[in-house]
């Protein structure tokens, strides 16, 4: 039953759907009482849901993620729970209640769908700034991974943050296995947008000419530092004695 709501409200393409009217049986979900047998729901529900304006706190979070951890992993299971991680990392509030584990889903990259809420909320200054803070290159890097997509442009103050986050966390002669896999995606998101606005939107009808101008403009000026950064990576490799390369 749970499966066939999730895909009318799919189908409807609405961030609203009938959210308002159900919002106050869906949040008994979420209540540490909750039985085991519900886990399967929990996360299926929980990119759907509003963490930002329900009365959602640190139990709600809690008992989020003790379902995750109780469902054997997926494909399926990791991309809902990933939106559902990026939905509450928007909050404020409730992002330092989302346990380390949680975090380490990001690793999975589990593909997400062209209409996902949560990748642009997920891209907010807080949230890249709270993956920072993990102090796990590897979950920061498949973050990014995730969240750059050719279905959505960056918050424009979390684009700030990812360019200081590359700039600071990926720099240096050590780091370049890391900044080739993220070119590699940047190239491959540019690829799919000089498409253009007509074929992204067959897949994201929300995405207009706008986002999709955005969206080129982030993932080119990205993959730009990121080249500048290859550039004195190797410039700084060529000046060290011969005797520490080898």
């Amino acid at each position: 039953m749970v499966d066939a709501f999730l895909l009318v409200a799919g189908a409807s393409r609405s961030g609203e759907f009938m959210w308002e009217a159900i919002g106050p049986f869906v949040t008994t979900l979420f209540d540490e009482a909750a039985p085991d047998t519900l886990n399967r729901v929990i996360i299926r529900v929980s990119p759907y849901v509003r963490w930002a304006t329900w009365s959602f706190d640190e139990t709600a979070v809690t008992r989020w993620a003790k379902a995750a951890s109780a469902v054997p992993y997926t494909n399926v299971v990791g991309r809902f729970v990933v939106e559902g991680l990026l939905e509450i990392a928007f909050v404020n509030s409730l992002r330092p209640h989302i346990p380390f584990s949680i975090w380490v889903w990001l690793k999975g990259k589990p593909p997400l769908p062209p209409i996902c809420f949560g990748r642009f909320r997920g891209t907010t200054k807080g949230v890249v700034r709270g993956v920072r803070e993990l102090g796990d290159i590897e979950i920061l890097k498949s973050y990014l991974l995730l969240v750059w997509s050719e279905w959505d442009c960056v918050d424009l103050l979390g684009f700030t943050e990812m360019c200081t986050s590359l700039r600071e966390d990926f720099a240096g002669i050590g780091m370049g296995h890391h900044r080739h896999d993220l070119v590699v995606r940047l190239d491959h998101l540019l690829r799919q947008l000089a498409w253009g606005p007509g074929y992204i939107r067959q897949h994201n009808p929300s995405c207009g000419e706008d986002t999709v101008r955005t969206a080129k403009s982030q993932y080119g000026r990205l993959k730009d530092l990121l080249s500048e950064m290859d550039k004195e990576a190797l410039e700084a490799l060529t000046r060290m004695p011969s005797e520490l390369i080898t």
